[in-house]
């Protein structure tokens, strides 16, 4: 009985597991899309208030409330990275169930580690940026 069972349930298993390895590499590949998209919408935002920093900086404004200024933004997609998580796992479960008869139960330790890796790739080029932009001159700056 056990080889019967297994004749049956491993061609089925293989295809879940091709499955599974494909929209690992395609969930890999969106990320990293994203991830990029949003590291070129944050240096071109930032580098459009160049100016902007330069007088604030002239003005006295210390770099705590230069970055809350310059991070707003930021905030906004963390919000929409949480919206879209919980959006994606009412999805992923809704497909799990209508396609497959045995799918594993999803936790939140998946859509955790998806708004880490967002969360990170927002604000480690929004911190490099800020730096980079906090030992600029702002003469230099208004100069131009």
């Amino acid at each position: 009985m056990l080889v019967v069972q297994n004749q049956i349930f491993d061609p089925y298993f293989r295809f879940i597991e091709g499955h599974n390895k494909v929209m690992r590499f395609l969930a890999f590949i969106a990320l990293v899309l994203s991830l990029a998209g949003l590291y070129g919408i944050i240096a071109l935002k930032i580098a459009s208030r160049t100016k902007e920093m330069g007088i604030r900086k002239v003005l006295g404004i210390n770099k705590k409330t230069l970055f809350y200024v310059f991070s707003t933004h930021s905030k906004i997609l963390f919000v929409a990275t949480i919206l879209g998580s919980l959006l994606g796992a009412y999805l992923v479960n809704l497909m799990f169930s209508n396609f497959y008869v045995y799918h594993i139960k999803l936790n939140a330790s998946f859509f955790l580690v998806t708004m880490l890796i967002v969360s990170l790739g927002v604000y480690l080029p929004l911190l490099w940026h800020f730096r980079r932009l906090s030992r600029i001159d702002p003469v230099k700056v208004l100069k131009e």
